[in-house]
């Protein structure tokens, strides 16, 4: 797959199928979900992303040890796998208290392959996996060369009166020519994600991207327009949250 001529647009879903029973800074469930119950919301974002994104590639960037039935639903329906479940650094880091650190990770694992194999996508879009694409979803919206992202509702970032606001990370897209710069910025900002503090959350940290890039190239969605993504949160398994 590696150095395909034409560009295309490439789908990163992140994800940890197998959670562990272990707590996050801010709560001690990690996730209201059985393992089957996340796995069965993952075929939904497989699913969605075939059908509203249906000439994309997709790419998966896991950490949980998954046996050969999920490997072959995985195989008909990613391009690009990655399991760093035994990669005992990695899955440390995922696994520890600190979400925004485990995400941006994964999402640092993702850059490295797609450099490494001279992947040349178009735009990528990632999406926090369990989650699924809506009928929302306008792909007018997203073929550009901009960043797109959604603002969380009353936290709309507001830079004229220094309001850093809060940016979801459940679905967003950068074009290629972003994510070099994404890239460097998550590197710099993985110790502070690793604290108590406004970077321990993966909203604030994508606040922070988009002021100390002055919001360059970058559209933001505000509510009560959409995106076109659903799913339930996993630590409030009745917060059903549409994006």
């Amino acid at each position: 797959m590696a150095g395909l001529e034409e560009p295309f647009d490439l789908v990163l879903i992140l994800s940890v199928i197998k959670t562990p029973k272990l707590p996050l800074s801010y709560t001690w469930k990690r996730s209201s979900f059985s393992h089957f119950g996340r796995w069965k919301q993952t075929q939904d974002t497989f699913r969605t992303v075939k059908h509203y994104l249906p000439n994309a590639k997709i790419m998966m960037v896991e950490c949980s040890d998954l046996d050969e039935e999920h490997m072959k639903v995985i195989n008909e329906n990613v391009d690009f796998f990655i399991n760093k479940f035994d990669d005992e650094h990695h899955k440390a880091i995922i696994y520890d208290k600190w979400k925004a650190h485990g995400e941006a990770t994964q999402t640092l694992t993702a850059f490295e392959y797609i450099k490494e194999h001279n992947i040349k996508f178009k735009n990528l879009f990632k999406i926090s996996g369990r989650y699924y694409i809506t009928p929302d979803f306008k792909y007018e919206l997203y073929d550009n060369e901009q960043q797109i992202f959604k603002a969380l509702p009353d936290h709309e970032p507001c830079p004229e009166i220094n309001k850093l606001g809060s940016i979801s990370t459940r679905l967003y897209k950068i074009p290629y020519k972003s994510m070099e710069i994404l890239e460097k910025f998550l590197r710099n900002y993985r110790g502070a994600m690793q604290r108590r503090g406004m970077m321990s959350t993966y909203e604030k940290v994508f606040a922070q991207y988009l002021l100390e890039t002055n919001y360059e190239n970058a559209v933001i969605v505000k509510h009560p327009e959409k995106v076109g993504v659903e799913g339930k949160v996993s630590v409030r398994n009745n917060n059903l949250v549409n994006d």
